[in-house]
């Protein structure tokens, strides 16, 4: 082992050298002072290093965070935007729809799925990030989506039904205007043509040459026809369904079968004077749910020639 170098230093008042003797507090002080200045100089390096050999990389990951950062804000407004539309359009007119249909409207409260608010005011500080609140919203903007999507089904469903009860409601008159000599007798009491006594009398009877066409008054199925032994003469009666029936009597021929499915302004029968009548004539019936109604309550009488013209040459 080698021995420890000595260091001398020369003392003028003695004339002679002496050897430094270093005691070991200098020493640690001095250790200390070494080991500090190593780690300023590794911590200065180190911080140059990476400043100026990463800094390109640093560059291109700071745009690309606030890239980022731009389209989440991006997101957001879009999504404060469709929640928007949403509620102030598509809801509304959805009720609308409802309202038309004979439905039920929706509560806000459901159709906004418990949500609202904006995005475009994001707080960091209330331990809620955006993306996070973007992603919140996303989810309610799915769910009042498909809140929606159900409630279109259920008006396009409800729309078919009212479709189908639209053309079995009985709403044109059986007869054309044009061959309409009169309407002898209307619906409620009357004197009995046949007795002289107040009677009910459960439909309109309309006054024209035997011979003229007669029409449904709305789509269904014939579900009788014979000859009546109550005075109806040739009867024939449509369950057009919804409640809703009509019976056309005294006929002089049909153009139609029992079980035969017919539409409205179908040709079904020519005006005859069959059965218990006075003269040549159609009586025309209107039942909603077995019961007697006025016809005059259903049929529109203000078709002009031509409307009625096409309307019936359209189903024959």
């Amino acid at each position: 082992m080698s021995k420890r170098k000595k260091i001398y230093h020369y003392n003028d008042h003695l004339l002679a050298f002496e050897e430094i003797q270093v005691s070991r507090k200098e020493k640690a002080r001095k250790l200390l002072f070494f080991t500090v200045l190593v780690l300023c100089i590794s911590g200065l390096g180190g911080y140059l290093f990476y400043h100026h050999v990463f800094a390109p990389e640093k560059i291109v990951l700071t745009k690309k965070i606030a890239s980022l950062e731009s389209d989440v804000e991006r997101l957001a407004a879009s999504c404060d935007s469709l929640g928007l539309v949403l509620a102030g359009t598509y809801f509304p007119r959805d009720n609308y729809y409802r309202i038309i249909l004979g439905i039920d409207t929706l509560p806000f409260t459901i159709r906004t799925a418990g949500s609202g608010g904006s995005l475009m005011t994001p707080a960091l500080s209330q331990g809620s990030s955006l993306s996070h609140r973007v992603k919140q919203k996303i989810n309610q903007l799915n769910t009042q989506a498909n809140i929606q999507l159900y409630s279109l089904e259920m008006l396009q469903e409800a729309a078919v039904q009212k479709e189908k009860e639209h053309h079995a409601i009985p709403a044109i008159q059986p007869i054309a205007r044009k061959d309409l000599i009169l309407v002898s007798s209307f619906f409620g009491k009357r004197c009995d043509p046949f007795f002289h006594e107040e009677a009910d009398h459960c439909g309109l009877d309309f006054v024209a040459p035997v011979g003229t066409e007669v029409y449904a008054a709305g789509e269904g199925i014939v579900t009788l026809l014979n000859f009546s032994r109550t005075g109806y003469g040739n009867e024939l009666v449509i369950n057009h369904s919804f409640g809703y029936s009509s019976r056309y009597a005294h006929l002089k021929k049909f153009f139609v079968s029992e079980g035969e499915w017919v539409k409205r302004g179908q040709l079904i029968g020519l005006v005859g004077n069959s059965g218990r009548s006075t003269g040549p004539h159609l009586h025309y019936e209107v039942r909603y749910e077995g019961r007697p109604v006025n016809p005059a309550f259903y049929y529109s009488d203000d078709l002009t020639d031509n409307e009625f013209h096409l309307l019936t040459n359209k189903t024959n």
